[in-house]
């Protein structure tokens, strides 16, 4: 038996590999217990736990929840991979699906969703996924979203979130009826379809008040906050956003805090005040490093970066979005291709503007940061972006971690006309 006292601060034990395999191999020999009677306890205890963590993602205390069950990582996989085999049962697959449907807010925010999607597509086309339940219902809406805010798939994000409608309907699960239409009512507004969009986030947000479902009231009221910021109702989308942030703070939801503070820079950036938009979205940056969401931490870094290239300074822009790619590229993160194609832009206006041998001098700095380095380099200039400055900025860290900067809301803004525009967030998961 090993002890390991692991970041999160409790003891856990491990088997040596050669001790497990002979206990295995003992079990299997004497007969009392079946290897899948075995298999079924371990998935319904990880079941249990993926449940307890769903909820308290919603909570005050989502860090400690989402590290717990970052430290089981190895055994999750293990589930899924166990409910996805060819010769899985109906009842097997089940198991796996109603531990993927608590997974997908803390994976996507963890940087674990490029695998998430591989795990939860594996489980909906097993043979035994036939029947219709509310855990697979659950996992269509995951694989969807993750479609919609990961990948920028559309098409793949509305066949999926479609049919997870249809089945929660036929289920009677409205939560998931509801969180199925927040994210339909985003891919209609990307397509343009306004009138259909409007009516998909007010069924969600009637489905949520009925259940008394502060979470999805609040994701609701930002979406539909976002609506009317983007028709030029500013005074709507303020009083939306002032009431989903209210109750996000009475809820203690760090994430949600962060999405709402990130979309309310997006409208000081609207209304022509980059200086405050910038502290706005500073501070969603500095919530998402304390509640270690790389995801999200990633895509505000190319939010500041894309302010602070409208201001003219370039040189800070890429050293910020040299060290969201490297971030990215250490966790396995991928961000929507939308706002990948918005970071290109900005890195190719800034190579023009700068000349190659200083943008690269400046990417490579960014690149060689860790992520503390980067936020708190990113926050030291919250009160240069939106002013005119030089193009080569103070020096970065000197390789100190820097002090910690912990504030209190996404992903990548077109800097390339002098007018950074975020786009808007997945500001709830479901």
């Amino acid at each position: 038996m090993v002890a390991e006292r692991p970041a999160a601060g409790a003891v856990r034990h491990r088997l040596l590999e050669t001790l497990r395999q002979y206990a295995q191999e003992r079990l299997a020999a004497g007969g009392e217990v079946t290897e899948e009677a075995l298999r079924v306890r371990h998935a319904n205890y990880f079941i249990s736990l993926a449940e307890k963590v769903a909820s308290g993602m919603r909570g005050p205390d989502q860090t400690e929840w989402a590290e717990r069950l970052e430290l089981e990582h190895d055994n999750i996989r293990s589930v899924l991979e166990w409910g996805a085999k060819a010769d899985a049962t109906p009842d097997r697959v089940e198991l796996a699906l109603r531990l993927a449907a608590s997974l997908y807010a803390p994976w996507f925010r963890r940087g674990h969703g490029r695998e998430g999607r591989k795990h939860f597509q594996a489980l909906l086309s097993h043979i035994g996924a036939k029947k219709p339940t509310k855990a697979k219902a659950r996992v269509l809406f995951a694989a969807g979203s993750l479609a919609l805010w990961q990948d920028g798939d559309d098409s793949t994000a509305w066949v999926l979130l479609t049919e997870s409608l249809e089945l929660a309907r036929l289920l009677g699960d409205s939560r998931v009826v509801a969180d199925a239409q927040r994210n339909r009512g985003q891919v209609l507004c990307k397509r343009g379809d306004i009138d259909a969009a409007t009516r998909c986030h007010e069924e969600a947000l009637q489905l949520s008040r009925a259940e008394g479902d502060i979470y999805g009231i609040r994701w609701s009221l930002e979406n539909l906050a976002e609506m009317a910021a983007d028709a030029g109702d500013k005074k709507r989308a303020s009083e939306l956003f002032e009431e989903a942030l209210s109750l996000a703070r009475q809820s203690g939801d760090h994430h949600s805090i962060a999405s709402i503070l990130q979309s309310t820079g997006a409208l000081a950036c609207a209304a022509g005040n980059p200086e405050n938009a910038a502290q706005l979205i500073g501070e969603g940056l500095s919530i998402m490093r304390m509640i270690g969401c790389n995801h999200c931490s990633s895509w505000f870094l190319g939010d500041l970066a894309g302010l602070a290239s409208s201001s003219g300074d370039f040189g800070r822009a890429v050293r910020i979005l040299g060290a969201a790619e490297a971030l990215r590229e250490r966790t396995g993160t991928v961000i929507p291709r939308p706002a990948m194609v918005l970071s290109e832009q900005t890195l190719q206006e800034s190579r023009r503007r700068l000349g190659e041998a200083a943008y690269a001098e400046f990417l490579s700095e960014g690149q060689a940061m860790t992520l503390p380095q980067a936020v708190d380099y990113a926050l030291s200039c919250i009160h240069e972006i939106g002013r005119a400055s030089s193009p080569r900025p103070s020096p970065p860290p000197d390789g100190r971690e820097g002090k910690n900067i912990c504030v209190f809301g996404s992903p990548f803004g077109e800097a390339l006309t002098g007018t950074f525009v975020p786009s808007p967030s997945p500001g709830g998961e479901g």
